[in-house]
């Protein structure tokens, strides 16, 4: 890839950890500590965290009181980015991960947690209660890791889990930034790829995805990713991510699809080309 210097925090990053019970959707890496001192790239840790009771729920559930709901998230989210980008990197991983930006986090957090919790069908009413260790609790989980950092880009990783009370199991989605220090700006597919790249390459993720199936279980996979979900792996490789039930059965969980990318080259627009060191 380009060349470009930055320090970075390596600490910052290997603080933060997703949750055990979702390691498998989204494990975080790290890459070479060997980068030249010319800029910064930090992180530090934020989480906000909010319990509810869903009012009038009780009757419906069966119980002697209205269920608890709780909400936690967990965001390794950058303090110093290299070049101008800061604000565009902030702003998309709070997209991501809340869907919404704004200069006051915590709020924008909490108004997340409020949704998803009235999602159920109920007025979610807050309260100061520790309901975590109820085993009925309705519960909203985010996670804003690094998936993988060099000198040139940041593959940041957004793990969302929602359990609606009572359902067989929760619901997780996993959507990736790429962002590209030296512009400044967030990466997206077609800015890798040409337009015939694009259209070629979900038969290249099948072919893929058939060589894996000893591991990955069969797959439907006929398109790209949903919102053409990828990052660049330590190893330059483009990895595609579909979620549960996207092209499998849910116990197949959240599936990569890795694609080296000097096998499509070819297909990559000018930018792409540069961003790989392909001329």
């Amino acid at each position: 890839m380009r060349k470009k210097t930055f320090t970075l925090a390596m600490a910052a990053i290997a603080a933060a950890s997703v949750p055990a019970m979702l390691a498998s959707c989204a494990n975080q890496t790290s890459t070479q500590s060997e980068i030249a001192r010319s800029g910064s790239l930090d992180f530090k840790t934020e989480t906000y965290k909010a319990s509810y009771t869903l009012k009038n729920s009780a009757q419906d559930y069966q119980r002697d009181k209205d269920v608890p709901y709780t909400a936690k998230a967990t965001m390794l989210m950058p303090t110093s980015v290299p070049g101008e980008g800061f604000d565009v990197l902030r702003n998309a991983i709070m997209k991501t991960a809340f869907d919404s930006i704004g200069s006051d986090e915590a709020t924008i957090a909490k108004n997340y947690f409020r949704k998803t919790a009235s999602e159920i069908g109920y007025t979610p009413e807050a309260t100061t209660d520790d309901t975590a260790s109820d085993m009925a609790a309705g519960e909203t989980i985010v996670n804003g890791f690094v998936q993988n950092v060099t000198s040139e880009i940041l593959s940041y990783g957004v793990l969302n889990y929602i359990y609606a009370p009572g359902a067989a199991h929760g619901m997780s989605t996993t959507r990736y930034i790429v962002f590209d220090f030296d512009n400044g700006n967030v990466v997206s597919l077609s800015d890798i790829l040409s337009a015939e790249g694009l259209e070629k390459l979900p038969a290249t993720l099948k072919e893929r995805a058939t060589a894996l199936e000893s591991a990955i279980g069969p797959t439907e996979l006929t398109a790209l990713p949903s919102g053409n979900n990828f990052y660049i792996s330590p190893d330059n490789n483009l990895v595609f991510v579909y979620q549960p039930y996207e092209i499998a059965s849910y116990a197949q969980g959240t599936i990569a699809i890795s694609v080296p990318a000097y096998t499509v080259s070819e297909l990559m627009t000018d930018y792409g080309k540069t961003l790989f060191n392909f001329q």
